[in-house]
């Protein structure tokens, strides 16, 4: 596997993770707040 290939999919799984925190414990509002704080990482 190409190494920007596995980059690419770990980002794209922790910014699933941090979705789904997110979601989990701040309803909408959380999930928002995850995904710009996975945006600015």
């Amino acid at each position: 596997m190409n190494n920007a290939l596995k980059t690419t999919a770990l980002l794209g799984l922790l910014t699933g993770l941090l979705l789904l925190l997110g979601g989990g414990l701040g309803g909408r509002g959380g999930m928002t707040i995850a995904l710009v704080f996975a945006a600015l990482m």
